[in-house]
């Protein structure tokens, strides 16, 4: 067995994720990559920074609220990732740095 062997893959874990179960719970597979714990890596300082930092949560509940609020906000409005640009944004800043180089160089 490889050291890195998904345990989705192996023969046990088949059987029991095929035998019907406790309808409450769901297995999920992760991908096999390590993408998927950077983006997560990344996640967490950013929901701390904009839903938790500085709040004051006495129930859970009210920590669980805030950050699906968050979360659900960030799935209505998903923005660009900071320092990505359009097409449109990467010609204009090459054209002004062209502009700007030509009136130094006089060419």
């Amino acid at each position: 067995m490889p050291g890195h062997y998904p345990a989705r893959e192996h023969q046990d874990i088949r059987a029991r994720l095929a035998r019907p179960g406790d309808p409450r719970i769901t297995a999920h597979s992760t991908p096999a990559s390590w993408s998927w714990p950077n983006l997560a890596a990344c996640f967490f300082p950013v929901i701390t920074r904009q839903a938790i930092r500085r709040g004051s949560f006495t129930p859970v509940r009210q920590l669980t609220a805030a950050t699906g609020a968050f979360t659900g906000n960030q799935d209505d409005h998903p923005g660009r990732p900071p320092g990505q640009r359009d097409a449109g944004e990467t010609l204009a800043s090459i054209n002004s740095a062209k502009a700007k180089t030509k009136v130094l160089t006089n060419h």
